[in-house]
């Protein structure tokens, strides 16, 4: 599978779930072996198209024109739109049966509500 990812948060999640290596295309602000499709609101859909990726992740509304775009062209898109953690827990989620991690995306959100309920403490 070949993965890029338009947005930090995104790319972080992908490689929390162990996919790093399928990310073929992520932004200059991810660390990584891939190459760099621009910034996260600087990002031209045919620099996404010409690595043929099977998957693109896409983040919020300052994406969505992206995702509009890539979609058009018949491109399999992912849009997070996180507006809470409850949000973020359901993207990790989400992003992790999508890259048959699903196992993989439960652990990091129960992970995530130990530390959550550790700082509420």
């Amino acid at each position: 599978m070949r993965i890029v990812s338009a947005a930090k948060s995104n790319t972080e999640i992908i490689q929390a779930l162990g996919c790093a290596d399928l990310i073929v295309g992520a932004t200059k602000h991810d660390k990584g072996n891939f190459e760099i499709i621009g910034n996260y609101t600087d990002i031209k859909a045919e620099k996404i198209i010409a690595l043929k990726p099977d998957i693109v992740f896409t983040s919020t509304f300052l994406q969505e024109k992206l995702k509009t775009e890539l979609e058009a062209k018949g491109m399999n898109v992912v849009h997070f739109d996180p507006l809470s953690i409850c949000d973020v827990e359901q993207n990790i989620l989400k992003a992790g049966e999508v890259l048959g991690k699903k196992e993989g995306g439960k652990k990091l959100v129960s992970e995530m509500e130990a530390k959550l309920s550790q700082i509420r403490k």
